[in-house]
């Protein structure tokens, strides 16, 4: 079961000029430190331009220790042509790299499309000063200066500093023991009563193939539609987790009074459709910047076994 929580509002994006930027705010972002961010990210990939439908091109080539920026597309080695406002999308990240090659909406004329995804690390440390993370760079610790186990399980009563600092170091916290089990088994009961309800192509529920051949459910947006499953964004067990966090963040706004909360049935080795979702990045066909949660909230109603999903069999939280 998850739900997703967000920053407050951002402002209005910023209107790009295609070659403002690149003559005068790009140039000026590499200088002030995001050229020696993106360096590193952008090595042993060649140059890349992008190319308006209008012919108009900018090239970004790779230096030890920054990016230059040169007009044209002459000699750049891999060539993306999109048109100029899906590139504005791009900086903003609202659109990406594969949502545009899978969706048609961008082509790459010369050079490999797939080396335009490999500088996505670069492109977001140049466009908005994100480093590139090099886990050969990075050590983490606990709170004494030791390495961070990154297996480590905690309890509801544990600390909250230390739960704090493993949430910013790791970027994920695993707490066991929130609810109770009248209160898991409770909210089963609503998650079948979800599963009974849900139909193929209602628009609210996720469907999969099994090996066999049968249509399985893998997953219900409308748990929100339940009260207890709609309690979960409020509950102050949930509420004081999410405060660990470093942003004030708000619960995502569902489309509907019925959403906002999902129900995800694992269900693994099917021949089609999304069943056992890996690590993944919710923002990797597009929206990122006004879709994705920056905090996602999973709670487990049942053990994590090979049959649910799961690669090992251990108790569920």
């Amino acid at each position: 079961m998850q739900t997703g929580y967000t920053e407050g509002m951002a402002d209005p994006f910023e209107p790009l000029d295609f070659h403002r930027f690149h003559r005068e705010e790009l140039p000026e972002r590499l200088r002030f430190g995001n050229g020696a961010l993106a360096a590193p990210g952008a090595r042993g990939l060649g140059s890349l331009a992008f190319r308006l439908p209008s012919g108009d091109a900018y090239s970004y080539v790779p230096r030890p220790d920054t990016i230059d920026v040169v007009e044209g597309d002459a000699l750049a080695d891999t060539v993306i042509e999109v048109e100029a406002e899906l590139w504005r999308n791009l900086v903003h990240e609202l659109d990406t790299a594969p949502g545009l090659l899978y969706g048609g909406r961008a082509r790459c004329p010369r050079g490999k499309a797939l080396r335009w995804l490999a500088w996505e690390p670069a492109l977001r440390a140049m466009w908005s000063g994100r480093p590139v993370y090099d886990p050969d760079g990075v050590r983490l610790e606990d709170r004494r200066g030791q390495p961070l186990d990154p297996a480590r399980v905690f309890g509801a009563d544990d600390e909250r500093a230390e739960l704090a600092h493993f949430l910013r170091a790791a970027g994920y916290l695993f707490v066991r023991g929130v609810f109770d089990a009248a209160e898991v088994a409770n909210l089963w009961a609503e998650a079948e009563e979800l599963a009974r309800e849900a139909v193929p192509g209602d628009k609210l529920s996720w469907w999969g193939k099994a090996a066999s051949g049968e249509s399985v459910l893998t997953r219900v947006t409308r748990a929100a539609a339940r009260p207890s499953l709609a309690a979960i964004v409020r509950d102050p067990r949930i509420l004081a987790l999410k405060d660990l966090s470093d942003e004030s963040l708000e619960h995502r706004l569902p489309p509907s009074a019925e959403e906002g909360v999902t129900v995800i049935w694992k269900r693994p080795l099917l021949r089609e459709g999304l069943g056992d979702l890996p690590w993944h990045r919710d923002c990797g066909m597009g929206g990122h910047a006004v879709m994705c949660p920056t905090l996602v909230v999973s709670t487990y109603l049942t053990p994590s076994t090979p049959e649910t999903g799961g690669e090992t069999a251990t108790p569920a939280p």
